[in-house]
Protein backbone atom coordinates (compact mmCIF):
# COMPACT_ATOMS: atom_id res chain seq x y z
CA UNK A 1 0.00 0.00 0.00
CA UNK A 2 1.52 3.26 -0.86
CA UNK A 3 1.01 6.08 1.54
CA UNK A 4 -0.59 9.73 0.47
CA UNK A 5 2.18 12.31 1.45
CA UNK A 6 1.11 15.46 1.51
CA UNK A 7 3.13 18.59 0.47
CA UNK A 8 3.37 21.51 2.86
CA UNK A 9 4.33 24.27 0.83
CA UNK A 10 6.07 27.92 2.21
CA UNK A 11 4.23 31.12 1.75
CA UNK A 12 4.38 34.61 2.38
CA UNK A 13 1.68 36.30 3.82
CA UNK A 14 0.87 40.26 4.34
CA UNK A 15 -1.96 42.18 6.11
CA UNK A 16 -2.41 44.10 8.99
CA UNK A 17 -4.60 44.52 12.21
CA UNK A 18 -7.25 46.78 11.96
CA UNK A 19 -8.72 48.46 15.61
CA UNK A 20 -11.92 49.73 14.92
CA UNK A 21 -12.28 52.12 18.03
CA UNK A 22 -9.56 53.73 16.99
CA UNK A 23 -9.22 53.15 12.97
CA UNK A 24 -5.59 51.92 13.93
CA UNK A 25 -3.63 49.50 11.36
CA UNK A 26 -0.90 47.06 12.27
CA UNK A 27 0.77 45.91 9.09
CA UNK A 28 2.60 41.84 9.60
CA UNK A 29 4.21 39.82 7.21
CA UNK A 30 4.34 36.60 8.37
CA UNK A 31 6.43 33.55 6.49
CA UNK A 32 3.99 30.05 7.14
CA UNK A 33 4.63 26.53 5.83
CA UNK A 34 1.15 24.78 4.52
CA UNK A 35 -0.99 22.55 2.18
CA UNK A 36 -1.93 25.38 0.06
CA UNK A 37 -2.58 29.67 -0.01
CA UNK A 38 -6.31 29.14 1.78
CA UNK A 39 -4.31 26.80 4.76
CA UNK A 40 -1.72 29.19 5.27
CA UNK A 41 -4.22 32.09 5.95
CA UNK A 42 -6.03 29.56 8.38
CA UNK A 43 -2.87 29.07 9.99
CA UNK A 44 -1.64 32.93 9.95
CA UNK A 45 -4.74 33.98 11.36
CA UNK A 46 -4.28 31.32 13.94
CA UNK A 47 -0.97 32.37 14.96
CA UNK A 48 -1.61 35.99 15.02
CA UNK A 49 -4.83 35.58 17.31
CA UNK A 50 -2.56 33.23 20.12
CA UNK A 51 0.51 35.43 19.71
CA UNK A 52 -0.53 38.92 18.86
CA UNK A 53 -0.92 41.73 21.65
CA UNK A 54 -4.38 41.26 23.16
CA UNK A 55 -6.48 42.27 25.93
CA UNK A 56 -8.07 39.46 28.04
CA UNK A 57 -7.16 37.18 25.76
CA UNK A 58 -9.07 38.79 22.98
CA UNK A 59 -7.20 39.93 19.95
CA UNK A 60 -7.22 43.92 20.04
CA UNK A 61 -8.74 44.34 15.67
CA UNK A 62 -9.58 42.46 12.99
CA UNK A 63 -7.19 40.75 10.57
CA UNK A 64 -7.43 41.77 7.39
CA UNK A 65 -5.37 39.49 4.96
CA UNK A 66 -3.55 41.33 1.91
CA UNK A 67 -1.51 39.13 0.00
CA UNK A 68 -0.81 35.53 -0.17
CA UNK A 69 2.81 34.50 -2.27
CA UNK A 70 4.19 31.29 -2.84
CA UNK A 71 7.89 31.00 -1.78
CA UNK A 72 10.18 29.14 -3.78
CA UNK A 73 12.73 27.02 -1.61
Amino acid sequence: MKEHVMKELFFKVRGNIWQSETNFRDEFNIFIKGIDDRHAVLMAKDYLRKNAPSKEGKLLGKIIIEGVEERKV
